[in-house]
């Protein structure tokens, strides 16, 4: 039998992280407060994701999760909707990031703002990224509640780019979001292909888009 210290061990460490930076998403869920609600959606979440890094998300149960972490299925389901909620509450806390580094851009325009933070983003991101997508790549039940997910953040992104470029078409910053999750979509898939970093193929084909920044920024210098 491997021992928990061992098991610990084996999960990339920014999946452990991610997760514990997600535990007031599952808190908040939670509703009341009491003394060790932290504690309880801390240890829910850190099983959950040893669980899935070592058996695969689809060969593990809710009850399976809960007996990892000490409590029942109940407490489980206090805290997460779904196993699925375990891994989107993660991609909730890293999208907030890419808004908060959109709204904090210096470009001069709306595209080139979305080029940078992504770029910062993936940055900071890139490993836990890649432990996400061991996990998810096996389950089209995980990888559908990432792509729900994923339409959410998408109108975020536009509406933060909007915010940040208010002289912009808004449907320019609702396209752009669209575009820059496809974007990563066909990052990862061709990174995993070309054996080559996310950040490597996310930037390279980012600069592909060099029509569309440049009918954006058309757009823009004609608003302003």
């Amino acid at each position: 039998m491997v021992s928990g210290d061992a098991r610990i061990e084996a999960v990339h460490p920014a999946l452990l992280e991610a997760a514990e930076s997600a535990v007031r998403n599952s808190t908040a869920r939670r509703g009341t407060v009491i003394r060790d609600t932290r504690t309880v959606a801390a240890r829910l979440g850190e099983a959950a994701i040893r669980l899935f890094s070592e058996r695969g998300f689809d060969n593990v149960v809710v009850a399976e999760i809960a007996a990892e972490a000490g409590v029942t299925s109940r407490t489980f389901h206090r805290y997460f909707p779904s196993r699925e909620a375990v891994i989107t509450d993660i991609a909730d806390v890293t999208n907030e990031r890419l808004v908060e580094l959109i709204r904090g851009s210096q470009q001069p325009t709306m595209l080139a703002a979305l080029q940078e933070a992504v770029s910062q983003w993936l940055a900071q991101y890139e490993e836990l990224f890649a432990s996400i997508a061991k996990i998810s790549h096996e389950s089209d039940h995980l990888m559908g509640a990432i792509l729900l997910t994923t339409a959410k953040w998408e109108d975020r992104v536009g509406r933060a780019l909007h915010e940040r470029y208010p002289a912009s078409v808004d449907v320019d910053g609702r396209i752009l979001g669209v575009v820059m999750m496809g974007v990563l979509r066909v990052a990862q898939s061709e990174s995993t292909e070309r054996g080559v970093s996310l950040l490597e193929e996310t930037n390279q084909l980012m600069s592909r888009l060099g029509t569309l920044i440049a009918v954006g920024q058309d757009s823009e210098q004609r608003r302003g």
